[in-house]
């Protein structure tokens, strides 16, 4: 017969055939050539997920052959080959790569000479395959001892239906659900595995939530949010497995990966099998916990209790970096008050008049505060200058600063740092310190052998979030621990706020990564491949090469498109609260479900309309973590949620003057600094849209869209409005505040000064790209600026719909205007 499938192989196949051969079994790799004809197989066509490849089983005595069949381009990909005992303690290769053909392996594995003549490779190819071919003849499949089956069940679809892991070896090994009697398997598993089985739903997590609840006490719909968040998948325990010799360790992955709870559960195994004990001169193991909020600490030791209900004889503490800066600092950093943007810019204001440089007059320092901006001299200073320790001139001015998109002049350079300088000495004149700069001088001082850390120091130190932590932070750390191999990091680099992956070569000698102590978790058990899809336009890598891309490259399940609802942002606490009742009403538990708001005022609105329609709720406190037991729904702001995950995730709020917050438009002095700032926005969007595992529901308003939405791809969410009547029917009276936005096209909201009862014509701006519903206003044919962007949102519809619409001035006061519109 003609052979018209493709065969090819991954590394860990060919690594599994070699080490096979080595053991004596020889031959049974060319008795599955017959799968150029295509796998056939005799199976009770059990209901196939949506768009997943089959993976099959080859037996044949105690050998096992792992093979996944992709239809559609009538390929196969060899995956494991192992003895039974061993194929599922350990799942395929993460890299499913092709590594190469069959007809490849099969030369590789029966020639040892060179291949470069192309002559001599086909007779080699030939001549191994006949040898191989005799040696192999008792394992072809038409002599009745081999059996090809198709897998119906995998490790992920066990972890997914949280079966007990002494359970797997058993299940993965058999033909079929019938094959499962006498095992010794209890029967609330079986019962959960058929009905998973023969769920009529297409996708997994329609699968899972459609199981039988009334006879499971152990229902996944019922859990709370700890057995979400503290279940190790397989990807997670290979690594929480590997030795803590060879370190230090860096794990990097996108959201859904559980980079926490790696660190979490490997702190568990140094005090459950006493690793690191030859340390020991007296007392316990210290082991460190470091995270860049007080909000995450408490989360991640919350989590950890969940996972080592015992863990006597152990002392770890959980602690953010700043707290542990502080406590470093003792009674000398009581001495200092930690100030913030307002007060840092009243100081900066003060010292820009007392520069006295002839290398800059006066109109260059007003010239450069106007066109900066407060706001990005004093990010300049907390990111650049005091985040990476350059408080002498030279270093800035040679500096590649990563991460701005602002690039500065060298003549600029010099004032800011010189700026720096001034502003440096009257904060400390005052009294007064910087989160940055109290850990910088922490950091000085360890270094220069100013302060004595001895009883700080940790055996372990885990630190979480890296990409969160500027260089001079991270540098503090690695004096921390007392040996730098027993320093492990995580990161998602597309989260950063600093942009950049930092140059270890800066931080320490003692720090390097390679391939054996660096990993990337490219596959989520956690978050979908319909949520992963819908929300990745949006992510941000750190760089530009694909060193820098921590991203998600597999998505184990799958589930129902995320939805995109668009309402009235007035609604959208009520829309909130239906969808969590929705939720409640098909038995999901409320632990399960998170709102994210973009503020404290829709917070307070939404628990509001969550306490009308009769649905508990649990605020997030800043002093407490994530209550992980909770039966309420989550309430949280946008900007804490980095590093945790939720089954449901509603969020609120997507809207302009949300994401981004008008203040940083309006604080942007040039179209670069606004990039920077829709970057940070984009980010901000990124980490709550990502915080949902098993269902997205994203609440907008079309009269005022976030600019950010236009990143996004509406065909993969499902589109749904509910639509409030928002036309005006009859002339009537609004009163609002116009105030004097500047406008990056360099027009100030009212020019000119006019006198009470003015009136002013509105003109529909559709081509405007910062505002869609943008409306101007023109005095005798001549334009003098916008409306409002909340009014113009309102407003649009009605001049769309062919309505004119006024502006007339019933109030002035000052340099503030008060307009009616009739």
């Amino acid at each position: 017969m003609e052979a018209t499938w493709d065969i090819n192989f991954t590394s860990q196949f060919e690594k599994d055939a070699k080490r096979l051969d080595k053991s004596g079994l020889g031959g049974w790799l060319t008795g599955l050539s017959f799968l150029k004809d295509g796998p056939k197989v005799d199976n009770k066509q059990l209901k196939a997920l949506k768009k997943q490849s089959k993976a099959f089983r080859w037996r044949k005595g105690d050998l096992r052959v792992i093979f996944r069949v992709v239809g559609q381009s009538r390929s196969i990909l060899l995956l494991a080959a192992r003895h039974r005992k061993d194929v599922y303690k350990k799942p395929p290769s993460d890299k499913q790569e092709i590594a190469g053909s069959f007809d490849e392996l099969l030369v590789r594995m029966h020639s040892n000479k060179s291949l470069n003549d192309e002559k001599y490779k086909v007779s080699a190819m030939q001549n191994a395959m006949k040898n191989a071919m005799q040696k192999a003849l008792i394992f072809t499949p038409d002599n009745g001892q081999a059996e090809l089956e198709e897998i119906f069940i995998d490790e992920a679809d066990l972890f997914l239906l949280d079966i007990p892991q002494e359970y797997y070896p058993l299940i993965l090994d058999v033909k079929g659900l019938s094959s499962l009697e006498g095992k010794g398997i209890p029967s609330s598993v079986k019962r959960r595995l058929e009905d998973y089985l023969t769920a009529p739903s297409t996708d997994h997590i329609g699968k899972i939530y459609s199981l039988d609840q009334s006879n499971d006490i152990d229902a996944i719909a019922n859990h709370t949010l700890d057995r979400f968040l503290v279940s190790l998948d397989p990807q997670q325990k290979s690594i929480v497995e590997k030795p803590f010799d060879g370190g230090p360790w860096l794990i990097r992955g996108g959201p859904g990966t559980g980079k926490t709870l790696i660190n979490l559960a490997r702190i568990k195994r140094i005090y459950q099998e006493g690793i690191g004990d030859d340390l020991l001169q007296h007392g316990s193991i210290k082991t460190g916990f470091i995270t860049f909020n007080k909000q995450l600490s408490k989360s991640a030791e919350a989590m950890f209790k969940a996972i080592s209900v015992d863990s006597s004889g152990g002392d770890v503490s959980f602690s953010t970096l700043d707290s542990l800066v502080m406590s470093l600092l003792g009674n000398a950093g009581k001495e200092s008050k930690v100030v913030f943007e307002k007060e840092q810019a009243a100081v900066l204001n003060l010292v820009m008049g007392s520069v006295n440089d002839e290398r800059w007059d006066e109109k260059y320092i007003s010239t450069i505060q106007q066109r900066r901006g407060s706001s990005f001299i004093l990010e300049e200073f907390d990111q650049i200058i005091l985040g990476n320790g350059l408080t002498k001139e030279e270093d800035y001015l040679s500096f590649t600063r990563k991460g701005r998109k602002v690039a500065l002049l060298s003549k600029e350079r010099g004032l800011i740092h010189r700026l720096y300088r001034l502003w440096s000495k009257e904060m400390t004149r005052r009294g007064w310190s910087t989160f940055a700069g109290r850990r910088l001088t922490v950091e000085r001082m360890i270094y220069q052998g100013q302060l004595d850390i001895s009883r700080n120091c940790y055996d372990y130190l885990f630190i979480d979030e890296l990409q969160d932590l500027s260089v001079t932070a991270i540098r503090l750390l690695a004096h921390l621990v007392k040996y730098p191999k027993n320093l492990t990091f995580t990161a998602d680099t597309a989260q950063s706020i600093y942009l950049k992956s930092p140059s270890w070569s800066n931080i320490s000698n003692n720090i390097r990564f390679h391939p054996g102590n660096s990993f990337i978790l490219r596959k989520s058990y956690r978050i979908t491949s319909e949520i992963d899809r819908a929300v990745k336009p949006l992510r941000l890598n750190a760089g530009d090469t694909e060193k820098d891309n921590d991203g998600i490259e597999q998505t184990i399940f799958s589930g129902e498109k995320p939805c995109w609802l668009n309402c009235s942002l007035d609604n959208h606490p009520s829309a909130a609260a239906e969808l969590s009742k929705s939720l409640i009403k098909k038995d999901i538990n409320p632990g399960q479900i998170a709102i994210i708001t973009p503020d404290k005022k829709t917070t307070d609105l939404v628990q509001q309309a969550l306490s009308s329609y009769g649905v508990p709720s649990d605020v997030f406190q800043k002093n407490r973590g994530l209550d992980i037991n909770s039966k309420a729904v989550h309430l949280l702001h946008a900007h804490v949620v980095k590093g945790l995950e939720f089954p449901f995730v509603i969020v609120t709020g997507i809207v302009e003057g949300k994401y981004p917050p008008y203040s940083a438009v309006q604080a942007a002095k040039d179209n670069v600094q606004l990039e920077e700032t829709m970057d940070k926005a984009r980010r901000l969007l990124y980490v709550a849209l990502s915080r949902a595992a098993r269902g997205l529901w994203m609440l907008t308003d079309e009269l005022m869209p976030s600019p950010l939405l236009t990143y996004l791809n509406q065909e993969d969410w499902t589109y749904r409005e509910k639509r409030v009547n928002s036309t005006l029917k009859k002339p009537y009276e609004i009163k609002s505040h116009v105030s004097g936005i500047q406008y990056a096209c360099g027009e100030i909201i009212l020019s000119q000064y006019f006198q009470v009862g003015d009136i002013l014509v509105t003109n529909r701006e559709k081509n405007n790209i910062h505002d869609s519903n943008a409306i101007f206003l023109t005095h005798n044919k001549k334009k003098i600026g916008y409306i409002p962007r909340d009014l113009a949102a309102l407003v649009a519809n009605v001049i769309d719909q062919g309505m004119n619409v006024y502006v007339r001035i019933i109030c002035i006061n000052d340099s503030s205007l008060y307009s009616g519109l009739t």
